[in-house]
């Protein structure tokens, strides 16, 4: 049955879900309980990957120690991208197992297309994950926030997706709303009147395209295409920029480039990067991770390939993984893409 009501993400599976079970990890007393050790290496994992986050997430990786002063989107961060090659080898695999029930489970549903693909998948998934957390942590653990994961199909057979239903924008309109307000009287009439004030004008304003733009202009010779050489790109809200944070994109064939160089020639734009020669699954529970875009990638390739902005399907977060790299699709730049 779909909730009356729409389900917020944001507190109930980000600072709901991932947040008791981190928690339960870190604190609670039973076999589950990290020790001291473990929990300084995975916090030395997060800490070697802050370098390598995209400028997508505002908050970068940091030591387990400052948990209690994570925000929802850092819980976000953890359970869909670096979390899972933090905690691979350091947790007991059975419990890694169980997170990645978590992980693939959300992952899928913040996206439209992957939720189409394995709609039937995630309902299972979802189901496995609170039967078994029942059994690892007790039934005390499946609390309210816990329980209600099996609601989140329900809605996202509506069209919508996780990050749709995110309560994030309201709380970034905190600031704006706060500044609005001239005193503590009467708030709810003053930002009435302050929304009428700006609506008063009866102005319409086209929405624009897509505006790109290229930045911080560099040279290097003999490059395989001629034109003015650039190191960053701005399309919308989708940031590309040579090197290790920002310059790894998956192409709508499947390749996964790291980007060497931005090129403009006459009034195209090109970009030249590096292809990885090899594709592996990083998981193969609950379901191979190339089925949703996450691959164990190894083997760069030192011939340039060129590649126009629409060959870009997605922006990836690029890992360091001992001799390969952890590649994960940013989520939301695929549905700018």
């Amino acid at each position: 049955m779909v909730s009356q009501f729409p389900l917020d993400p944001m507190h109930l599976v980000w600072g709901g879900v991932v947040k008791r079970l981190l928690d339960t990890w870190l604190n609670e007393i039973g076999v589950w309980k990290l020790h001291n050790v473990v929990i300084e290496l995975i916090s030395e994992v997060f800490l070697f990957l802050k370098p390598y986050c995209p400028a997508d997430f505002n908050r970068k990786p940091n030591s387990l120690k400052y948990i209690k002063s994570f925000k929802c989107t850092e819980f976000r961060r953890i359970v869909l991208y670096d979390g899972i090659l933090a905690f691979k080898d350091l947790i007991d695999d059975n419990i890694y197992r169980h997170f990645l029930l978590l992980h693939a489970s959300c992952y899928v549903m913040c996206s439209k297309t992957l939720y189409t693909l394995h709609r039937e998948t995630v309902v299972e998934m979802i189901q496995s994950f609170i039967s078994h957390s029942s059994v690892i942590y007790g039934k005390e653990f499946v609390v309210y926030c816990v329980h209600s994961l099996k609601h989140l199909p329900s809605q996202c057979d509506l069209g919508f997706t996780l990050d749709d239903l995110t309560a994030f924008k309201y709380e970034n309109r905190l600031k704006s709303i706060k500044e609005a307000l001239r005193n503590g009287l009467h708030t709810l009439q003053q930002l009435a009147r302050r929304d009428e004030e700006k609506s008063s004008g009866d102005v319409n304003l086209a929405s624009k395209p897509c505006h790109v733009t290229v930045s911080l202009k560099h040279k290097i010779l003999n490059e395989v295409i001629d034109g003015h050489q650039f190191r960053k790109l701005k399309a919308g809200s989708l940031m590309l920029r040579v090197g290790k944070a920002n310059g790894c994109f998956k192409t709508k064939d499947g390749n996964i480039i790291v980007l060497q160089n931005i090129v403009k020639k006459q009034l195209k734009i090109y970009l030249v990067g590096c292809k990885f020669g090899c594709q592996e699954d990083f998981y193969d529970y609950p379901l191979p991770s190339s089925q949703l875009g996450i691959l164990k990638v190894s083997g760069l390739g030192r011939e340039k390939l060129v590649y126009c902005l629409n060959d870009v399907a997605s922006k990836c977060y690029l890992m360091p993984d001992g001799n390969h790299f952890l590649c994960v699709p940013i989520l939301h730049s695929s549905e700018l893409m």
